[in-house]
């Protein structure tokens, strides 16, 4: 949904920001209390699908509720997007969580709150004006700080929803997925590039 950032900017921040808290990132993954499955995380540039859980959004919420106390007036909106977001559609076991701050240049306040939640910046994603940090080892959250009502932040809304408004958009981006997981499960870059004319083409809809 945004278009990838070019240039040393994010490397550079990576080491001017503060990394995770160890305490937190020890945390146990994860798992399915009935299955014992784990439900998140995903080795890092890897992609893995799997089927859709409600536990997702109970873990959102928790989450949620963690981010907003840690970033208080920081965070003036905060959403679950991405595919886990979506009822019924096969993901990767990531969550993907956007919180909306007031400008780019909270983003080192920002950081200071979330390395104590164990989330470290991810400069790796690339994304033009999408601040993306994970969370601990096992990678199983990721939250993008964008300013609000910022073309990005409209976007993850937008897609989000119409996905889960339109069941065809849906199972059509679902075969997508699994097809371009199959063929680049160790290239997560290659996977999140192939899906991105379908991603215009939903958001060209709305």
């Amino acid at each position: 949904m945004s278009i990838a950032y070019r240039g040393p900017k994010r490397q550079d921040m990576q080491m001017a920001l503060p990394g995770a808290s160890k305490a937190v990132t020890d945390r146990p993954p994860f798992r399915d209390p009935c299955t014992g499955e784990h439900v998140l995380g995903l080795p890092l540039g890897t992609v893995r699908l799997r089927e859709y859980t409600p536990l997702w959004v109970e873990l959102y919420r928790i989450e949620e509720a963690e981010l907003r106390d840690a970033l208080g007036v920081l965070a003036l909106d905060v959403q679950h997007v991405g595919s886990t977001a979506i009822p019924g559609l096969v993901a990767k076991p990531i969550l993907d969580i956007a919180v909306a701050i007031p400008s780019g240049g909270l983003v080192p306040r920002c950081a200071t709150s979330l390395a104590r939640l164990g989330y470290q910046y991810a400069y790796w994603a690339d994304l033009e004006n999408d601040y993306t940090f994970e969370k601990g080892v096992d990678h199983t959250h990721h939250v993008h700080l964008v300013e609000l009502h910022s073309r990005q932040w409209v976007e993850y809304l937008r897609f989000r929803d119409t996905l889960r408004t339109n069941l065809q958009l849906a199972r059509e981006y679902e075969r997508i997925k699994m097809a371009l997981g199959a063929r680049y499960c160790s290239d997560r870059a290659a996977y999140t590039r192939a899906k991105a004319d379908f991603i215009r083409h939903v958001l060209s809809l709305t």
